[in-house]
């Protein structure tokens, strides 16, 4: 990590006693394939704990399509996973 960078510990996303499941699923945004867990997705977010549902899916799909930019996602796939935040000076 360059100097021009730091880190900030924000509250986790996870719950310590929240049940993790292990399902594998990728997630294309843009052309780009991020491989992650589904309970990281869901453990953070609302919006991907109702689309992984059990209400509206059987079992997780294998691959989900996000039409967005993948830089901004790669952001906040790295804080879903470890509760930090990166930031450079020019954010």
């Amino acid at each position: 990590m360059s100097s021009s960078s730091r880190k900030r510990r924000l509250v986790s996303p996870q719950q310590p006693d929240e049940k993790r499941r292990t399902d594998r699923i990728v997630v294309d945004v843009g052309g780009t394939r991020f491989t992650t867990s589904a309970s990281t997705l869901t453990a953070g977010s609302e919006y991907f704990e109702r689309l992984l549902s059990p209400r509206w899916c059987a079992e997780p799909p294998e691959e989900l399509f996000l039409d967005r930019d993948p830089e901004p996602f790669a952001i906040l796939l790295t804080y879903m996973r470890t509760g930090l935040l990166e930031l450079s000076k020019d954010n």
